[in-house]
């Protein structure tokens, strides 16, 4: 859990921690998830414990060499100002981050509800690997003999997942669906 608090990048040639600049100060175990990021930093020589200025946990940070990929629901867990002001956010991002941003979704429920780490990667050159429920159906149903578990067949909770595959299409990416 301790990962969820904090984000891992590179900043002129330095390992960064990344924290949002907000945190909690509960007590118990939860919060001693909130000090991993400062003691991480410091025992790592060279590091830097860095707040960036926007809401984050970090399984929603994801970047490739040129990219950081931002779904809708990360963009919803900062202030309603800040998504009323979507381009203004999305520039802080890309300013902080140093990299161009890729906005996944317009609304939470465009896409699937999980860190987007989950069901993206990014392979480089503009290629992505895309979760695909429906291509997972699809294996099992050719032969589910062969199956350790037995897939959901609910198929409206493939929609996002679709979403995400036809927006990084739709913004030029080549997308490599995995079941």
């Amino acid at each position: 859990w301790a990962l969820d608090r904090f984000g891992a990048m590179t900043a002129s040639r330095r390992t960064v921690i990344a924290v949002p600049p907000v945190r909690s100060n509960l007590p118990g175990p939860r919060g001693n998830d909130e000090r991993v990021p400062e003691i991480l930093a410091a025992s790592l020589p060279g590091a830097l414990c860095l707040p960036l200025p926007f809401m984050f946990e970090g399984g929603d940070l994801l970047a490739d060499e040129a990219n950081a990929f931002i779904a809708a629901n990360c963009l919803a867990r900062n202030s309603p100002r800040d998504v009323d002001d979507r381009p203004g956010l999305l520039r802080r991002m890309a300013s902080a981050l140093g990299k161009s941003i890729v906005a996944i979704g317009a609304i939470p429920e465009e896409v699937p509800d999980h860190h987007i780490c989950m069901y993206l990667t990014p392979l480089g050159d503009r290629c992505v690997a895309v979760a695909d429920p429906a291509l997972g159906l699809e294996l099992y149903r050719r032969d589910p003999t062969g199956a350790a578990v037995e897939p959901a067949m609910d198929t409206s909770r493939f929609e996002p997942f679709a979403n995400v595959i036809r927006c990084m299409e739709q913004q030029g990416f080549r997308v490599v669906r995995i079941p």
